[in-house]
């Protein structure tokens, strides 16, 4: 698979916007043309997967409408393998460890007496808190 577009032969799309804020998207096939295409890139489930896009700068015709791109969208999510295993070699057994022996539980701590709350250093707890003056307010 390969990151080129592959663009629909035979086919276009539109996006008509309408006054109240709707639209729709509109897809138009000539289908002798779509149908020899579709063909040739159909899926392994008989699906033709399209893509519909429009421009990151919308291309409109005369009526006002959006010109879409249409291409084929054959993404495919990647197989991952499983592991492969020699059905010649005996299975591997596995190991197992001794329980351990559970832990004594640990005694609870006591609980500390609450301390009584400090004043910040360089301050004295007995001076009383003082107004600022009229020359510390900076106005």
């Amino acid at each position: 698979m390969s990151n080129e577009k592959v663009w629909v032969n035979g086919g276009f799309g539109l996006k008509r916007n309408f006054s109240n804020g709707g639209s729709k998207t509109e897809l138009d096939l000539k289908w002798d043309d779509f149908k020899a295409w579709g063909d040739q890139h159909v899926n392994d489930k008989g699906y033709v997967k399209l893509e519909i896009q429009g421009s990151r700068e919308p291309r409109l015709d005369d009526k006002g409408n959006e010109k879409l791109n249409v291409s084929l969208n054959n993404w495919q999510p990647q197989q991952q393998q499983a592991p492969q295993q020699n059905y010649q070699q005996a299975p591997q057994q596995p190991v197992y460890q001794q329980p351990q022996a559970p832990q004594a539980p640990q005694a609870p701590q006591a609980p500390q007496a609450p301390q009584a709350p400090q004043a910040p250093q360089g301050v004295n707890p007995n001076m009383a808190p003082q107004r600022p003056s009229q020359s510390d307010i900076p106005f």
